[in-house]
């Protein structure tokens, strides 16, 4: 319980709740949970600096998450998400950071780590936080045009070789 937290360098991880605003600076960072889990701010957040999330499965408890009390504001810094020993499905998501309301994420970078092949994610800014969201990596139309177009060469070369 402090009138000011401020973050300047290394990382605070873990569970639990702090009391008081807090302030990462650009070379500090955020780490909920010991493995998986969460932490509160009872209080306005103000980051710059990067904030990493583990997600190990769908329930809870299998992922980070970041709750904030008071307003969120984001000045610049980072997002990463890093998949560990899960795999991920299209239609999977987790919300990740609650706080309202939420600024300047668009000052944010975002990374994703451990996804798996045809997949890809989206970030997206809820009412009250934030969500990750999985989906299929889309086959673009030429992909498509030149395998139908493939496999009608195969039939004609099917028949030639036929008769």
């Amino acid at each position: 319980d402090q009138g000011l937290i401020g973050i300047q360098g290394g990382s605070l991880n873990g569970n639990g709740t702090i009391y008081g605003p807090v302030f990462v600076g650009s070379a500090a960072s955020i780490a909920p949970g010991e493995s998986f889990g969460a932490l509160t701010i009872n209080g306005p957040f103000i980051s710059s600096g990067t904030l990493f999330f583990e997600i190990g499965g769908l329930g809870a408890g299998e992922y980070d998450v970041l709750s904030i009390t008071g307003s969120a504001l984001f000045t610049g810094g980072s997002i990463q998400f890093d998949f560990i020993g899960y795999t991920a499905s299209a239609g999977n998501s987790w919300d990740f950071l609650f706080a309202k309301p939420i600024s300047g994420w668009e000052t944010l970078g975002f990374t994703v780590n451990g996804l798996g092949e045809g997949l890809d994610w989206n970030v997206v800014l809820l009412e009250n936080g934030a969500e990750l969201q999985i989906a299929s990596v889309p086959i673009p139309p030429t992909v498509w045009i030149f395998g139908v177009g493939l496999l009608g060469l195969l039939g004609v070369r099917r028949r030639l070789i036929q008769k």
